[in-house]
């Protein structure tokens, strides 16, 4: 039997530090939950005070943006919720 080998949170943080600092000098927050053991995050961009919605890139881009940081580390994006979904 083989263990399965998980990605640890403070590897994901790690990759996705750059993705979530430059959301928030936007006013944004980047909301993230990874499942250790799969590697897979579930993750919400929600809009600050001061930021517009509307301005934020498309989902579409933000996930090729994650995934490109993601990239090799054995974690991969469920869902991305942003701020205009209802």
């Amino acid at each position: 039997m083989t263990a399965e080998v998980g990605v640890p949170r403070d590897v994901v943080a790690s990759l996705i530090s750059s993705f979530c600092n430059s959301l928030e000098r936007d006013g944004y927050q980047f909301i993230w939950n990874l499942d250790e053991t799969s590697g897979v995050l579930d993750a919400a961009v929600v809009a600050g005070a001061g930021a517009c919605e509307e301005c934020l890139v498309s989902r579409e881009l933000l996930m090729v943006m994650l995934e490109s940081a993601l990239s090799g580390s054995g974690a991969s994006i469920r869902s991305l919720r942003m701020p205009t979904d209802v």
